[in-house]
Order: structure tokens, then C-alpha cells, then sequence
């Protein structure tokens, strides 16, 4: 899951100092203008029809499934901000297909994302999807059974450059 916070310049140098000091509490980066979650597994998550993992061994893209891509470029338009990386264990989702349409690559549609986190060579770059099967005529890939997470912080100032907090 991906939050974006953007913060006035004043809350940005006070958080890169606790930071540097030792004594950011984390909690308090969540005080800005939320843009919203993004939440997508990392490219390429693991596909589970009728109980199989369909990618075990190779990738849909190796498999012949064509993915549509996109490149997203944010904390980049001179303005401060602290985003919020979370990543989790465990799988995303799982649903059940007539089997003779699970091997054909055409049922599925790979959509990725791929986030650019400020600018430079210091920045921080992440590649999200969303896969689905058949339009999600048999559902979707979202009941997640997920568990443990890390968390990573990162403060984005207005030149675009990224502090990992």
C-alpha cells in the first residue's frame, strides 16, 4: 500500500531533523493532505486459479500474456511530501475457473504501474500490478490473506530529492 502526504515546508524540515536526530515518530508524518491509498501487489504477483499457481515457475508476460504499462511520476511538482510504503506476506487473492480457460493466455490482462518516488538518482522507483482473468468474470484477485508487514518512509522535498526516514 502506497499513502502520500503532502506536507507545508515547515513540517518537512521539522521531520528530516527528527529524523537525522533519531527521534521521528512515524505517526506523525500522517498530518498532511492525504492523496489516498494505492494499493497493488508488486509486480509480478503470484496467480492462483482453482487452487494452482499459475506462475510458479515462469511469468504470464514469458507465458505470452501482453501488459499494458504505465509510468507514474509522483512527488515531482516542487511541493514537500512524506510517503508511506507498506509491504505485506502472504497472497493476494485466488479464484475458481472452468479449467479449460485457464490456460488460455488471452484470459488474462496485466495492468502495471510503474511509480516513480521523486527525482534523480536518489530516488525511489516501485513497479505495482493488477492482473485479472477474463474482465473478472470469475472474480477478482482481491480477497487478500496477507500478514507481516514493513513499513518505509520517505520525506520528498521540493527539488525532488528523497530521504529515507
Amino acid at each position: 500500500m502506497l499513502c502520500v502526504y503532502q506536507l507545508d515546508e515547515e513540517k518537512f524540515v521539522r521531520f528530516l531533523q527528527l529524523s537525522e536526530e533519531g527521534e521521528l515518530d512515524h505517526e506523525d508524518l500522517e498530518v498532511g493532505t492525504d492523496y489516498g491509498d494505492q494499493v497493488a501487489p508488486f509486480f509480478e504477483p503470484t496467480v492462483i486459479i482453482n487452487g494452482t499457481e499459475i506462475n510458479e515457475d515462469v511469468s504470464l508476460e514469458s507465458l505470452g500474456a501482453k501488459a499494458d504499462e504505465e509510468a507514474v511520476s509522483i512527488c515531482t511538482d516542487g511541493l514537500f511530501w512524506a510517503v508511506k510504503v507498506e509491504t505485506y506476506k502472504g497472497y493476494w487473492g485466488s479464484i475458481d475457473a472452468p479449467q479449460s480457460l485457464v490456460t488460455d493466455i488471452s484470459n488474462y490482462s496485466i495492468h502495471k504501474q510503474h511509480l516513480t518516488i521523486g527525482l534523480g538518482s536518489d530516488s525511489e522507483e516501485l513497479e505495482l500490478s493488477n492482473i485479472s482473468f477474463m474482465d473478472g468474470e470469475y472474480g477478482e484477485f482481491n480477497e487478500h490473506e496477507l500478514s507481516g508487514k514493513s513499513i518505509d518512509w520517505y520525506l520528498v522535498n521540493a527539488d525532488g530529492e528523497v530521504f529515507s526516514v
